[in-house]
């Protein structure tokens, strides 16, 4: 540029009278154009306004006050809950907790916390047990892993946990509500499942099953279940009629296939004792030799004859498995599978020593 005959170096510029750097320029050409672009988009979508804002620090007040708003907003619409002291997560470890019913495990890895869904999609074991290896969690059942920032399901990506927001405000681990999975609604209408509570496997467990044809079933009649086990056997403890008005929030846990015929629950429980005697002390011995700490201190052959399931005391090991594969082999079953043995919990009390005192709750009277 010239002005008169002298001419100004190439990496000034004129801003009024005074020369600007090349950086100056760039900063100040950047401002103009971003505030083109505001004035653009305020004329757009907030008209009103565009008239009464002349400056360029105009608009940059107004966007402050717009930005605030739209923070307020957002913080206004997280829910945080104070759950624990932040000591109660160790390093490299996970915790579990609850937080409305619904179960959350925290971890700290590489020195930050992160929350997920506790639970984990494949048979609902508490993911706050599994093993932390930096942003990853391995489930202590059956070696499923998710990834602590996304929940995403790193061995089956079709099965992902919910990834929680989670923050440390004066030593104290919170997580937002807002960001906890949503509770299925229950039905308000009959959903034509007939339900039925049902006792099953060899530690008692109780659930409720359904059909949507009504099997003809007493209390205490064996009957043949369809659950992710496979088929076995169970005893009914209420039928549809005795369920009080056949609550429908209760999903499910599996399918009532049948009516089990005395012979049929008789021949199950006389061949399947005796394998599981044997599969209990062959699986064992493996186990020994191969240095894995696992107690195997009961199981049981479900009905179908393809499935038998050991329950186990002590740390899950990724190395068992394919053991007890081959002694499934050997015995003509598909999989022989490995479940932590879940104890009763503690009693409160009761138990006075009195003869006929159990541990239910003491009704003798005071002396």
């Amino acid at each position: 540029e010239s002005t008169g005959s002298r001419i100004r170096p190439s990496h000034q510029f004129l801003r009024g009278a005074e020369p600007v750097s090349c950086t100056e320029s760039s900063a100040w050409c950047r401002a103009e154009s971003g505030l083109c672009w505001r004035k653009f988009l305020l004329s757009v979508f907030f008209p009103a306004a565009t008239s009464a804002l002349k400056s360029q620090a105009d608009y940059s007040t107004w966007l402050k006050i717009y930005a605030t708003s739209r923070s307020n907003e957002q913080k206004l619409m997280s829910d945080w809950v104070s759950i624990a002291e932040e000591s109660a997560v160790a390093a490299d470890a996970g915790a579990t907790f609850f937080v409305d019913d619904i179960e959350v495990a925290v971890f700290r890895s590489e020195g930050n916390l992160f929350a997920i869904e506790g639970k984990c999609p494949h048979k609902g074991a508490s993911l706050g047990n599994g093993t932390v290896d930096g942003c990853a969690v391995t489930c202590p059942w059956h070696d499923w892993k998710f990834d602590l920032k996304t929940g995403e399901g790193l061995t089956n990506p079709s099965s992902p946990v919910a990834s929680l927001a989670v923050r440390v405000i004066d030593g104290s681990i919170q997580i937002d509500r807002e960001t906890l999975p949503r509770k299925d609604v229950a039905p308000t209408s009959d959903d034509g499942i007939h339900r039925y509570l049902v006792r099953y496997g060899s530690l008692g467990w109780v659930g409720v099953f359904g059909n949507v044809d009504k099997v003809e079933c007493q209390h205490r009649d064996r009957v043949i279940l369809q659950t992710h086990r496979g088929q076995e056997l169970g005893e009914v403890l209420s039928t549809p009629e005795d369920l009080a008005a056949q609550n429908n929030s209760d999903k499910p846990s599996g399918e009532v296939v049948r009516l089990a015929t005395a012979d049929e629950a008789r021949k199950c429980d006389a061949q399947t004792k005796e394998l599981t005697l044997q599969l209990i002390e062959e699986c064992s011995c493996v186990l020994a030799e191969s240095d894995i700490d696992l107690a195997i201190v009961d199981g049981e052959v479900l009905f179908d004859g393809e499935s038998a399931v050991l329950y186990f005391l002590g740390d899950s090991n990724p190395d068992a498995g394919p053991l007890v594969t081959d002694i499934a082999k050997l015995h003509n079953l598909e999989r022989i599978e490995l479940y932590p043995f879940i104890d009763p919990p503690e009693s409160e009390g009761g138990g006075c020593g009195k003869e006929g005192c159990g541990g239910g709750g003491c009704h003798s009277q005071p002396e």
